[in-house]
């Protein structure tokens, strides 16, 4: 079987990560048939500590193929995915083709694939805000609805698509976020140095707040990231915020603006880096729903950033400490009672989780080759 896995974001190369490395211990096993996965890197993220650095780290296969698409408009961008990935299914004629999550790079996978008659097979299928105004969410449901196979992380989410009329071939396996987390959360960090945007080198304070913002939403104009950061400067402790790219000159105009002396801004950092700046955290603050996940399994409280309609129905994860994108409803729920026990749980039940998507698939392939 040929799988043509397509990837173009820091929580896709996480998730592709287990399941790059099941099918190497598939095949070393020779559990089942052969399996052959071909990447496919569109270059959604594409500077090296967003991209480059977290294949290095995860030990995943270098991509076979870097489509290079980054920048622009979105309708520019998910125009050149599709052009990029349309080529290269043509090119290999994969079996299926394999799409995680809910950016760009997943829908423009997806679409493709559909249009060219190929199957596709959408993992953490079923995800839902409940707010179809989020470009994700958008991704979300058009990705579903053309899927074969949908793999989801919980019943909640198996739910929500049996609400929309989908129940074939649909399967819960559990959170690749909570396999890896488990798996490399606990292997030491030595070097706690950081490259400041500005100052050079830094060493992470004993105590720190974790912030991160790169949504849309929080960045399309001062206002919302203005607010993050000034609820951030008004803490004890300083707060470390690794920049976004594409955010970096407006972070730096926002400092020194505003004087924050509090905001300690730095490059993008690594998944190994990433989760443990989590693990130490006092409190992270974030508007990304991977960094989210990964502080939940974390038990570090948390408090989630985004202008929401209504709250999500079914969540694992705290509504009460969902924030509006303004300084005293940031600060308020900071103060909110945590329980650091639910997280941690959760996250060891998703152990083998990489196995259990590759089990489904082959079991699901058998039946129409």
């Amino acid at each position: 079987m040929k799988i043509l896995t397509i990837v173009g974001a820091r929580p896709q190369f996480v998730k592709a990560a287990m399941v790059s490395d099941a099918i190497a211990k598939w095949n070393k096993d020779n559990i089942g048939a052969e399996v052959e996965e071909i990447m496919v890197h569109t270059g959604q993220h594409y500077d090296d500590n967003m991209s480059g650095v977290f294949f290095r780290q995860l030990g995943i296969p270098a991509p076979k193929y870097n489509l290079g698409v980054s920048g622009g408009s979105q309708i520019d961008n998910l125009s050149r995915m599709m052009t990029g990935v349309e080529s290269t299914i043509m090119d290999e004629q994969p079996d299926v083709v394999l799409i995680y999550g809910d950016t760009n790079s997943s829908l423009a996978g997806a679409l493709t694939a559909a249009k060219l008659g190929f199957k596709v097979i959408h993992v953490e299928a079923g995800d839902r805000a409940d707010n179809k105004n989020n470009p994700e969410e958008m991704n979300r449901i058009m990705i579903d609805h053309i899927s074969n196979l949908l793999l989801c992380t919980t019943e909640t989410a198996r739910r929500n698509l049996a609400g929309e009329g989908i129940t074939d071939n649909v399967f819960v396996v559990g959170n690749l976020m909570g396999e890896a987390f488990f798996r490399y959360a606990s292997k030491p960090w030595k070097d706690r140095i950081l490259l400041s945007l500005e100052q050079g080198n830094i060493e992470v304070p004993e105590k720190y707040y974790y912030m991160t913002c790169h949504r849309q939403e929080n960045t399309r104009n001062d206002n919302a990231l203005k607010a993050m950061m000034m609820a951030m400067e008004s803490l004890e402790y300083p707060t470390v915020f690794p920049v976004h790219p594409r955010n970096k000159d407006r972070v730096l105009r926002l400092i020194n603006e505003f004087s924050f002396q509090n905001i300690w801004a730095v490059e993008p950092v690594g998944y190994f880096e990433s989760i443990h700046l989590i693990k130490g955290a006092k409190q992270v603050v974030t508007d990304s729903g991977g960094v989210l996940t990964e502080t939940f399994f974390a038990g570090v409280p948390y408090v989630y950033v985004m202008d929401m309609p209504k709250i999500p129905k079914r969540t694992p994860f705290d509504v009460s400490r969902l924030a509006k994108p303004l300084k005293e409803d940031i600060l308020a729920k900071l103060n909110q009672p945590f329980d650091a026990s639910v997280g941690p749980a959760i996250c060891e039940r998703n152990i083998g989780t990489g196995r259990r998507i590759l089990e489904k698939i082959e079991e699901w392939y058998l039946l129409f080759s």
